[in-house]
């Protein structure tokens, strides 16, 4: 469940020196940049929101067929903002303050699911959390999730809710088979399995980190590693297990036989997550299900009130965000 756009490292080098120095018109020399229905978007909002453009921002917008810059970006982002406050004010489906906190406590924990960059301040979060929530009021407007279906979805699919078993590994990975003797002869003398992976290991990048290559799980680990990894205790290792790894060539990229030999550092057992931790995802994912193109529905909801709505721009390079824009997340 995507809460909130996914924000990459901050990359300014198309913005410029976007507002520096606005002239505005009509603006009773107040520092306005832009009005929705009277509300006015300062300069001083507008050149923080430029801080938080970054490429993934400007992609996501080329995707959509919109070849907008930065600047435009930041500015389309802070009227969506307005429009989906405003509306949601209108329609009296404002997020209270404990639906922002859950959403915000749920995006936290897990920035990943969320899309959230690490980073992000809580302002910014609050604006991204406020924009989503506003949207999914109003489209789900008279419908209702009771913790009693949040409980039962929660019981019925507690499977998803499980995190995997962790293992922490490190791994030899060898192609010529007089080479694996050569490793399994020193790991059987007591060399420390790090220092055969740093001296014998042919993948660079585990070879660089003494053999660790971090926690796998059922699904990152082949079956045939998988099965014997399940069997060792912290410190054991694996006999040479027969893999097929892709080495490129002058002709391209080809499947060449492979000898990994694991060592087991540490296991995680499987977690179920509390209820508490997941709640949220289970509201969105219910509300889903009760309202048919929930996403579709968000759009044109906001989409249809920008048409009903007075939008002022008083920066002249920016005047085609006046016309029908898709909704977008600030």
């Amino acid at each position: 469940m995507k809460l909130i756009r996914m924000r990459q490292p901050k990359q300014m080098a198309l913005i410029g020196l976007l507002a520096a120095m606005v002239t505005l018109a009509g603006c009773n020399r107040e520092e306005v940049v832009a009005r929705v229905n009277g509300h006015a978007i300062t300069a001083k909002e507008f050149n923080q929101q430029c801080q938080d453009i970054n490429v993934r921002d400007l992609e996501t917008v080329a995707q959509q067929g919109r070849l907008l810059t930065a600047g435009q970006v930041a500015l389309s982002d802070l009227i969506n903002y307005e429009l989906a406050v405003q509306l949601a004010k209108k329609d009296k489906v404002t997020p209270t303050p404990q639906q922002i906190s859950a959403e915000m406590a749920f995006a936290r924990k897990f920035p990943t699911q969320s899309g959230l960059f690490p980073g992000t301040t809580d302002a910014e979060l609050k604006r991204l959390v406020t924009f989503s929530r506003s949207l999914l009021n109003i489209a789900t407007q008279g419908v209702t999730v009771s913790p009693q279906e949040i409980q039962q979805y929660y019981q019925q699919n507690k499977t998803g809710f499980t995190i995997p078993e962790k293992y922490h590994l490190r791994a030899i990975e060898i192609a010529d088979p007089a080479k694996v003797k050569e490793a399994l002869a020193s790991l059987k003398s007591g060399v420390a399995f790090q220092s055969v992976a740093m001296q014998l290991s042919d993948d660079p990048a585990s070879r660089s980190k003494n053999g660790d290559i971090g926690m796998q799980t059922q699904a990152t680990m082949p079956p045939p590693l998988y099965n014997a990894v399940q069997k060792l205790k912290p410190g054991q290792y694996t006999s040479p297990i027969k893999l097929v790894a892709n080495a490129s060539g002058p002709s391209g990229s080809h499947p060449i036989p492979v000898y990994v030999i694991a060592q087991l550092v540490d296991k995680i057992p499987a977690m179920l997550q509390p209820l508490s931790d997941v709640q949220v995802e289970i509201e969105h994912i219910l509300l889903s299900q009760k309202v048919p193109n929930l996403t579709q529905r968000e759009s044109s909801m906001l989409s249809d009130f920008r048409k009903q709505s007075k939008i002022e721009i008083y920066l002249k390079k920016y005047q085609n965000l006046l016309q029908p824009q898709p909704a977008a997340a600030p």
